[in-house]
């Protein structure tokens, strides 16, 4: 029998995680979002109404991308846009009640998904989950 090598099982790991991360967005998403979606829809409810291009710079993705994300979110009532009275090219996107709802109800199942962390991981675990989590965002987004 031939044992994998630990990049092989590092990819495996990694891969699960992934798959298993993406299964429990899905699973609260009942308007269909892609995580980008929601992570747009997230972002204008903690920091306000935000021009494409600004989503766009905090997500590194470019404005094309995010505009037919946002027509998405506009279409299925989770978001509004309104345009900026200087600039009528410049328009705010924001979140409806609809789009606070259905964040909110992400929020509580992501809460107990972190306490069924905790209750399975040891606080030393814990701190090394942490730690690899912020090292690979860091590796991923060197620039934040």
């Amino acid at each position: 029998m031939i044992m994998p090598n630990t990049a092989d099982q590092l990819e495996q790991a990694y891969t699960n995680l992934q798959c298993l991360i993406i299964a429990q967005v899905n699973r609260f998403s009942t308007e269909k979002l892609t995580a980008t979606q929601y992570l747009l829809l997230d972002y204008l409810i903690r920091c306000g109404a935000s021009t494409t291009g600004q989503l766009a710079k905090q997500f590194h993705i470019s404005a094309p991308a995010v505009s037919r994300h946002i027509k998405k979110l506009v279409q299925d009532g989770l978001i509004v846009q309104e345009r900026d009275l200087e600039d009528r090219r410049s328009a705010f996107n924001d979140a409806t009640p609809k789009g606070v709802k259905l964040v909110n109800e992400a929020k509580k199942l992501r809460k107990n998904m972190t306490r069924q962390l905790q209750q399975i991981l040891s606080e030393r675990d814990q701190a090394t989950f942490i730690r690899l989590c912020n090292l690979i965002k860091t590796y991923l987004h060197p620039d934040e």
